[in-house]
């Protein structure tokens, strides 16, 4: 096992260490989480530091997506040119504009 282990290259002629230490880190407990305001988030990710930030949920970001999208709609409306006067109709006499077989 030792030829195996000079073969791979790890050193086997001194003795192994170990380190081990220790880090207090800040803990925040679960009722305080469950304590934070409607639409908020504790955020635990791979910075240095944690956060609490506010979010919108997705079924609400669509509805005032579509309220914007129907104001829209509802302005292109408004600013559409409106006719100023209704066409003339003129009056034709039903036989005008045929030819009589002969």
């Amino acid at each position: 096992m030792r030829q195996t282990s000079e073969h791979c290259g790890e050193d086997t002629t001194g003795p192994r260490s170990r380190t081990v230490s220790h880090t207090r880190e800040p803990v925040i407990t679960g009722h305080l989480i469950y304590g934070l305001p409607r639409w908020h988030a504790y955020v635990l990710g791979l910075g240095t530091r944690p956060a609490v930030v506010r979010f919108q949920p997705g079924h609400h970001r669509a509805a005032a997506q579509l309220r914007r999208l129907d104001r829209d709609l509802a302005a292109q409306r408004d600013q559409a040119p409106k006719p100023t006067a209704s066409p003339k109709l003129v009056s034709v006499p039903s036989g005008a504009g045929r030819q009589e077989a002969a």
